[in-house]
């Protein structure tokens, strides 16, 4: 017992140290991928479900003009709801509110760290070998970088397309399969992926 609580209290203070690492940069970087994300929200938001036909990024809203979105709904739901946060935010070529940086990056850190809650989760052996594989996804400098820094939604469809893996391997088809989709309708990079998962199962 005492065993497990020391692991599970070990576990906790990497995950709180690696979501204050996190939190900690959201807010002190945006590049123009975080900008252009705040105008596809401001568009979504405005036009609904018409936001392919603006998708192009031809209005004069968008900071940087012809740069669209080309990526299926999942990310734009989101960025949606992280606009419903912050709705008085505002972007530009130069400029990016904080509020924005926080609320945009925050989903993007949750997919992270669930990341790291899978590993710990599935990776067999011992809780040592555990906590060792969910912390070099949590404190590797590239896995941060993207998600808090650089503010790229590649976490979200990893932290998808990951547990779509555990369940396919633990015979949890359904799950597996649904997990599968969201994975894809986040990030369509994702099918191959996906497509192999079929092949073998």
């Amino acid at each position: 017992m005492r065993r497990n609580t020391l692991h599970s209290l070990l576990f906790g203070s990497v995950l709180i140290i690696a979501a204050s690492m996190r939190l900690w940069a959201a807010p002190l970087s945006a590049g123009p991928d975080v900008a252009q994300f705040w105008a596809f929200a401001r568009v979504f938001h405005d036009h609904g479900l018409d936001f392919y036909r603006y998708a192009d990024a031809s209005l004069d809203i968008f900071p940087f003009a012809r740069w669209g979105f080309v990526y299926p709904p999942v990310w734009l739901l989101a960025l949606g709801l992280a606009l419903l946060f912050v709705p008085s935010s505002s972007a530009t070529a130069t400029m990016v509110d904080t509020g924005w940086r926080i609320a945009m990056k925050a989903p993007i850190i949750a997919a992270d760290l669930a990341i790291g809650c899978l590993l710990y989760w599935a990776v067999p052996g011992s809780r040592w070998r555990k906590l060792l594989f969910s912390s070099i996804w949590l404190f590797h400098p590239a896995a941060w970088y993207e998600s808090a820094v650089f503010g790229q939604f590649d976490a979200i469809a990893g932290a998808l397309l990951l547990a779509s893996v555990i369940m396919l391997a633990r015979g949890a088809d359904r799950w597996a399969f649904l997990l599968a989709a969201l994975a894809v309708m986040t990030k369509q990079h994702t099918l191959a992926s996906v497509a192999v998962m079929v092949v073998i199962s």
